[in-house]
């Protein structure tokens, strides 16, 4: 529950900053326009809040309740419009068949690899590909944004290796240390 917490809640605060802070810069030029972003703050907190409660309760997000993780991933970047950043987003059609228990993973996987490149690298494009072949799950995700030699593997990084070890995955992660860092995942799929 602490995962799940942990990534509902540091997405949404990431979302809320940008906003916030695109709002101060906004507020002199455009008032109609901070007033827009503010009100999406809002929304965002209120959604925020409600995906919170599921968390606690333990219940599927709601984006996944209708198990299409490619809505959800493609949710996930719309609320990220105003970051200005370009999202390239690839899916295989064999990657709408992803069963539940795995899509939560990836959908929180996804959010939580966005959010920290975002909030260390400031990238200003971010790909995420996502196929299913050979009953493997795939996804990967690549940001331009600033390298890092050291990294250091904190919650966010710690969770995602916790929830992809739960089924069998593996977590590969990296940065050449001038620019960019990648997420690569793979889960295998059990037979049924």
């Amino acid at each position: 529950m602490a995962k799940d917490v942990h990534d509902t809640v540091g997405h949404s605060m990431a979302l809320l900053l940008t906003l916030l802070e695109v709002s101060k810069v906004s507020c002199v030029k455009d008032v109609d326009k901070t007033v827009e972003r503010l009100e999406e703050a809002a929304e965002i907190a209120r959604t925020s809040l409600g995906k919170i409660r599921r968390s606690i309760s333990g219940l599927v997000p709601e984006e996944l309740e209708e198990n299409n993780i490619v809505a959800a991933i493609e949710s996930m970047i719309n609320n990220f419009k105003y970051t200005g950043v370009e999202f390239n987003f690839s899916v295989d059609k064999t990657a709408m068949k992803i069963p539940t228990k795995y899509a939560t993973i990836i959908s929180r996987c996804c959010q939580e690899s966005v959010t920290n490149a975002l909030r260390h690298g400031r990238p200003t494009e971010i790909d995420i590909v996502l196929k299913l072949a050979n009953n493997k799950i795939k996804l990967f995700i690549a940001d331009n944004g600033k390298g890092c030699m050291d990294i250091e593997e904190g919650l966010g990084l710690r969770s995602m290796r916790q929830r992809i070890a739960s089924v069998s995955g593996v977590l590969r992660y990296g940065s050449d240390g001038k620019e960019g860092f990648y997420i690569n995942i793979e889960i295998p799929i059990e037979d049924s």
